[in-house]
């Protein structure tokens, strides 16, 4: 079973980032009007698996839900949203995983936690392999004009660094409902898309000229049979329900297997991307950008007290459950 839900993860989670750079080469103007399918997708799903048509009692009220639907909003539509201002996708893969740097700041101003010397380090670690990677990306990235993708890469940045910190405050306010409430994935996952969903009115504009854009993509070609459909509708289509199956797995995933593991599997699916992304899109990479990655890496490694004879154990463990 194990096997079956790291898999799905994996093929979930890289599919969906691929599909994602797919369509921002064809359609850079469509990143809302794919936040929108996103939520669309997981509501529907949502609404007949979880809430089976709103006859499920929510255990959260609606009302304690606002605070997240807004955040989560904000912070969907900003990191996808950075992808239209040429930030390429290793760059936006590595940019991200500075979450560590704005939890491990934002817990410390706001929550007064303390941390460890090992994991300070480990953070300016993190640090120093993000700042490597994005002036490294700066200079190796080609020129692009200003009107082919609307606007500056250091825009995009902007748009995932406040994303960012938003995100480490949605955790700590996450943190504070399950105390009262308790953990209730599920109900959470269709509430906060479905109450998300007027928002969208908010960027309708943008959502309609991505959909024209989207429509007057190549119909799909499948072994030279044209089918009715326009590539980029079906690219929406698949990320929609890639997405979906990456967040579901990983949340199965946390319950199969040991923290560690799911920390290795979400390590392998960075990767993954990244091989995805400089192999069949021809992103750029250099020794610098690799220097940046193994700090990252090693950072994020460290930040959890990951070693390699911990992943050996782990494994063996893992080998002996399923024999």
């Amino acid at each position: 079973m194990t096997q079956s839900v790291v898999l799905k993860t994996l093929l979930g989670c890289t599919g969906c980032m691929a599909t994602i750079e797919s369509l921002n080469k064809c359609s850079a103007r469509s990143m809302d009007l794919m936040t929108l399918f996103q939520f669309g997708f997981v509501t529907l799903i949502g609404l007949i698996v979880d809430s089976k048509f709103f006859t499920v009692r929510n255990r959260i009220p609606i009302k304690a839900y606002v605070p997240i639907v807004v955040v989560f909003f904000a912070v969907s539509v900003a990191n996808n949203k950075s992808l239209s201002y040429d930030v390429p996708v290793p760059l936006y893969i590595i940019f991200r995983s500075s979450s560590l740097v704005s939890n491990l700041i934002v817990g410390w101003l706001w929550c007064r936690h303390t941390y460890s010397r090992k994991k300070v380090l480990s953070v300016v670690l993190v640090s120093i392999g993000i700042l490597l990677f994005t002036m490294e990306t700066t200079m190796a990235q080609p020129a692009v004009p200003q009107d082919v993708k609307g606007g500056s890469m250091w825009i995009g940045l902007l748009l995932m660094a406040g994303a960012l910190v938003l995100s480490s405050f949605l955790g700590i306010y996450q943190e504070g409902l399950h105390k009262t409430y308790g953990k209730h994935p599920e109900e959470a996952m269709f509430y906060v898309h479905f109450l998300s969903l007027p928002a969208f009115l908010l960027l309708w504009n943008s959502i309609k000229t991505g959909l024209d854009d989207c429509l007057i993509s190549p119909p799909v070609d499948l072994l030279g049979l044209q089918l009715p459909i326009p590539q980029d509708i079906l690219k929406l289509i698949l990320i929609s329900v890639l997405q979906w199956i990456c967040v579901r797995n990983v949340y199965r995933l946390t319950s199969v297997t040991s923290a560690l593991n799911v920390t290795m599997v979400l390590t392998l699916r960075k990767f993954l991307s990244f091989f995805l992304s400089v192999c069949v899109f021809k992103s750029a990479f250099t020794a610098v950008h690799g220097v940046a990655v193994a700090l990252v890496t090693l950072g994020t490694l460290s930040f959890y007290d990951i070693t390699a004879s911990q992943i050996l154990a782990s494994f063996k463990a893992q080998k002996r459950k399923e024999a």
